[in-house]
């Protein structure tokens, strides 16, 4: 009697290798769709990113615009009227042609009328972009501002609303505070929900 052993390995049939391929093949399929839900997750945060930065330039600019007209205004306090009775503040903020021939430049202006027109004129170019030109547009201000200033023409408590166009609809209920800009931001014609107004309002004292 033979008393050596033979161990004897069995080898996988072709089906199980087969088996083990798919199961593998699989795998790969799977973290390929996982990868690619990750990538469209990553390009949709890249978007709302984009917008975010956009939206706080936007707001950024109107706060340095409504200061620069503040301070304007202070400097030039004998004449505040002029500066409420100018059609350059409007609702929406159009493009204008110029102050008055006398005033084509800030220190040729020795009236104070003609100043706060020349300091309008100035600061209307300002906010609608007209430093930077894309071809003949203006594009590096606001997006479709819209002006209001409020006030007793003499000293005392300014209310000065810089409102624009935002990029995403966020409607609201009721009627805000402040209307400035009404209708002209809304979802659809005569909504009245505002929804792509953005707003900043600027309350403050001048003296004479």
């Amino acid at each position: 009697m033979n008393s050596n052993k033979f161990t004897t390995s069995v080898l996988p049939t072709p089906r199980l290798r087969s088996a083990q391929q798919g199961i593998t093949l699989i795998d790969a399929l799977i973290a390929l769709v996982i990868f690619s839900v990750g990538l469209l997750a990553l390009a949709a945060l890249q978007t709302v990113s984009k917008q975010s930065n956009y939206e706080a330039m936007q707001r950024t600019n109107a706060a340095m615009y409504a200061y620069d007209l503040i301070e304007r205004m202070r400097m030039n306090s004998d004449a505040l009227a002029s500066y409420m009775a100018d059609p350059i503040l409007s609702a929406p903020l159009a493009v204008q042609s110029g102050p008055c021939i006398t005033c084509a430049q800030p220190s040729t202006c020795t009236n104070c009328a003609v100043t706060a027109a020349n300091d309008l004129f100035e600061w209307n170019k300002m906010v609608l972009g007209d430093a930077e030109k894309s071809g003949a547009s203006s594009v590096g201000g606001l997006l479709n501002p819209s002006i209001c200033l409020a006030g007793p023409g003499t000293k005392g408590k300014y209310t000065l609303a810089i409102a624009w166009r935002g990029q995403a609809s966020i409607p609201i209920t009721g009627t805000p505070a402040n209307t400035c800009g009404s209708g002209l931001y809304d979802s659809a014609p005569g909504a009245g929900d505002y929804a792509y107004r953005r707003i900043l309002v600027l309350d403050t004292y001048i003296g004479q």
